[in-house]
């Protein structure tokens, strides 16, 4: 058997470059394969050994379906998002752009490890370097506390400490940075620390071991791209590298039931970086989003095993820290302007929650030989098919015009419901017509223009409610909120009937095939 030693990759045969990695000169010869790869072994196959008897098998019905333990982080909305705490012996995978604030949320988690309480969360808009509960007038610079522990920890707080269960500590592993950073970044942070170990170590076995001999509650691993095992050959961060920090780290927190958080990179693209066997061997998989030049920060659930996959967990960065965003509609129309063509609101649903956002649209120049689609904080190929909607229905100038969109605040919305807010954003901006400044447009559109309804409208309409708003453009049959006037659209052509026209309204040139009244459009 013949192996690669920078991807793992088993080949029967010899060849001077792999087939997997196409790196030269990595294939090499191997008397036998590591332990759990043989065929014959303890998974009860036939093989080299012989005849191995069977596991023991359990029927579905008879299989314990109690409530998994939960083990609260100290942020409510990381909760959240692992579906009401982390599982623990779970191993967590992170992931984010290099700035958006990965190492200070989990070196918050680390130092909330102590304090936290079972899954209710921080008080709202707790900075990250606070413990849950803790005074929010603090002077700066001075060490967090939990309430009724000292900054000073006297004796009788250690003995405390000491009885405590072992469970409550935390260990940081300084894969990328010197413990020295990691300890200034505590201390700015307000982050005291005293629960908080540091192994200073690449090497996951050594990991392993600390997690064997220490009984830590929360290890993190910054970052998996770092590790470097002595007896695999390939550089950190490799696929053979990488491979064996995951088989090392998740048997190692399932055996001492320790929630293992590991951070992962990202490459040009967004993606994780490293083999897909590291997301399919941890239990939850998280993306840290953002504009890093921005406030808002967004956790969002890629894959978890112990919870959903389509919650999201909002953050704002601020100078001490990240603070927990429970009113993100408050701060994503904070600075809202003054209502014109192509800006509007519309009311989305990420996971279990319900916020609004404001859509920005500029269209720029006439006779575009090869027109630009650009589009931020949305998907960019919903973003094209809502604009060449526009352009074949509404408005054939579209076609020749570049087209950006922008879903201010630096947050990325995934939501169908947003299809109406982007097609009537370039509609509104093409034509000079403004909707009003106090409605919100929600559905999703089909390829002819129809708007069909979306889920958890009777959520979307609350909140729009209780942002001030008085009426909303919705699809037909929706449910009603008190106090919110509904304007069902049958498709987006019906919304020229309600917008504001100023001087410059629509085109007077005979070849538009846009009429005022949405009913002579011909699909």
């Amino acid at each position: 058997m013949f192996v690669c030693r920078s991807c793992d990759a088993r080949t029967p045969r010899w060849s001077g470059r792999c087939t997997r990695c196409g790196i030269w000169g990595k294939v090499e010869a191997v008397t036998e394969l590591p332990s759990g790869a043989a065929v014959g072994s303890a998974s009860g196959r036939r093989g080299p050994g012989g005849n191995r008897s069977p596991p023991p098998r359990l029927r579905l019905c008879d299989v314990a379906t109690d409530p998994l333990p939960r083990q609260a982080t100290g942020f409510a909305e990381l909760d959240r998002v692992l579906g009401g705490g982390a599982v623990p012996g779970s191993t967590i995978l992170i992931g984010g752009e290099p700035g958006i604030g990965k190492s200070t949320l989990l070196l918050a988690v680390a130092g909330r490890a102590g304090v936290a309480t079972p899954f209710a969360g921080p008080a709202a808009g707790s900075p990250a370097g606070s413990p849950s509960g803790s005074p929010s007038g603090s002077p700066a610079g001075s060490p967090a506390r939990s309430p009724g522990v000292s900054a000073t920890p006297t004796p009788n707080d250690r003995d405390a400490r000491a009885k405590r269960s072992p469970r409550t500590q935390a260990l940081y592993v300084a894969g990328e940075e010197a413990p020295r950073q990691i300890a200034l970044r505590a201390r700015r942070l307000g982050i005291a620390g005293d629960d908080v170990s540091i192994l200073d170590t690449t090497d996951p076995g050594a990991i392993a071991a600390a997690l064997l001999e220490g009984d830590y509650g929360v290890v993190i691993v910054d970052s998996v791209q770092s590790m470097r095992s002595p007896d695999v050959d390939g550089v950190p961060g490799g696929p053979a590298q990488v491979r064996r920090a995951a088989e090392t780290l998740v048997p190692a927190a399932r055996a001492t039931e320790c929630v293992v958080i590991l951070v992962g990179q990202v490459t040009k693209v967004g993606g994780l970086a490293g083999p897909r066997f590291l997301e399919h061997a941890v239990d939850a998989v998280l993306l840290f989003e953002g504009d890093r030049h921005l406030s808002v920060r967004a956790l969002r659930g890629i894959k978890n095993r112990y919870g959903p996959t389509d919650e999201i967990g909002l953050f704002s960065m601020r100078d001490d820290g990240l603070h927990e965003l429970r009113d993100a509609s408050s701060l994503l129309l904070a600075n809202r302007g003054e209502t014109g063509p192509g800006s509007l609101i519309a009311a989305v649903v990420e996971g279990r929650r319900a916020f609004c956002v404001e859509i920005q649209a500029l269209l720029v120049g006439r006779d575009k030989t090869s027109p630009r689609r650009r589009a931020q904080g949305m998907d960019a190929g919903r973003a094209e098919l809502m604009v060449g909607l526009v352009d074949t229905l509404y408005a054939p100038e579209v076609a020749k015009r570049d087209v950006f969109l922008n879903v201010v605040g630096g947050l990325r919305v995934e939501d169908r419901g947003l299809d109406l807010a982007v097609a009537a954003a370039v509609l509104s901006a093409q034509l000079g017509f403004s909707v009003p400044e106090d409605a919100v447009l929600i559905g999703e559109l089909g390829l002819r223009g129809e708007v069909r309804p979306v889920a958890r409208m009777e959520l979307r309409l609350k909140e729009a409610k209780a942002m001030g708003f008085k009426q909303a453009f919705v699809p037909p049959n929706s449910p009603r909120t008190r106090g919110l006037k509904p304007i069902e659209l049958k498709t987006v052509g019906d919304l020229l009937r309600y917008g504001h026209f100023g001087v410059a309204t629509m085109p007077d040139d005979t070849t538009s095939k846009v009429k005022r009244d949405a009913g002579d459009v011909k699909p």
